[in-house]
């Protein structure tokens, strides 16, 4: 197996990047028509927002932690950064869910 040069690792990598957005808005205008459909913001039978909310706090933690192993000295306070959001979006998304707003 060659190693692939400079412009595959390109491709590959944008193709990565459309393929998650493609997932991204499937997933925002799923969870759109599950809002609608239930006339609620959260509903609270749909894992859909917490899949949307996850999902991109799993990007941005693997990018910080990618770059603070390239040697950026902002990795680690970016991962911190994140995870503290996504402890406080969870919190935010969990207590929707209970109040049923």
């Amino acid at each position: 197996m060659k190693k692939m040069d400079e412009m595959e690792q390109a491709h590959a990598l944008q193709a990565i990047r459309i393929t998650f957005l493609y997932s991204m808005i499937f997933e925002f205008a799923y969870w759109i028509m599950e809002c609608v459909h239930a006339k609620e913001f959260v509903t609270k039978d749909s894992i859909m927002f917490f899949l949307i909310i996850t999902q991109g706090v799993v990007l941005i933690l693997s990018q910080f932690f990618l770059k603070g192993k390239a040697g950026d000295s902002k990795g680690f306070l970016g991962i911190v950064a994140a995870f503290v959001f996504a402890l406080i979006a969870l919190t935010v998304g969990f207590f929707l869910m209970k109040v049923g707003v």
